[in-house]
């Protein structure tokens, strides 16, 4: 957590100081790495999500669902998650 965050500082500080990173250019396209983000976030979910309908390694070749998410509401089931990690 913490450490994580004072080295990727560090290393933010070194490169902007250094002249090997520019925030100029994140700033510049923020919303196109915004919208990259969101796609492939859902994108992920969805791919996920149509996984948890395969079969699995588990006893019976069944995937392990979790209780709260396997309601059969598609739409409530996608937001909570279908399958148990």
């Amino acid at each position: 957590g913490m450490s994580v965050f004072v080295v990727t500082l560090g290393v933010v500080a070194h490169g902007v100081h250094g002249g090997w990173l520019d925030l100029g250019w994140v700033h510049g396209n923020f919303l196109a790495l915004l919208t990259a983000g969101v796609a492939f976030a859902y994108a992920m979910s969805l791919a996920l999500y149509l996984n948890s309908f395969g079969k699995g390694k588990e006893k019976g070749g069944k995937k392990l669902l979790a209780k709260g998410g396997d309601t059969g509401n598609p739409i409530y089931d996608f937001f909570i998650g279908r399958e148990l990690n």
